[in-house]
């Protein structure tokens, strides 16, 4: 068994402003590579290992295009805009409405700083 603690949510998006996602992203590989069967996440249900993938997916897919964004001098509101359509599985999870705007601002900032 894994527990994750807020490194890992299920069913709920929440808040980064304690983390960032280069370390979560990395955690979750490491625990990816073990043989773990039950996860607990730091919220939502308890489930297998598919539990890491899924939050590992949200984390580099706003990493990802945050760093690309950066990159093409563009403003977070234009990338949510953009990137809303592609996270339909992640709209009905709790506060996604709330957190998906301030994960795209800190991910962008992760992305510059990284830059430097």
């Amino acid at each position: 068994m894994l527990i994750t603690g807020d490194n890992v949510t299920y069913q709920r998006i929440a808040r980064m402003s304690d983390g960032n996602f280069q370390g979560n992203i990395a955690s979750i590989e490491k625990a990816l590579e073990t043989e773990v069967e039950i996860v607990v996440p730091g919220h939502g249900p308890t489930g297998g290992k598919e539990i890491l993938g899924i939050f590992q997916s949200y984390l580099k897919t706003v990493y990802q295009a945050s760093e690309q964004a950066v990159e093409d001098d563009k403003e977070p509101y234009e990338l949510k805009a953009e990137l809303m359509p592609s996270m339909d599985v992640y709209h009905k999870w709790a506060g996604f409405e709330d957190e998906f705007g301030r994960h795209i601002s800190q991910a962008m900032l992760e992305a510059e700083d990284a830059n430097f």
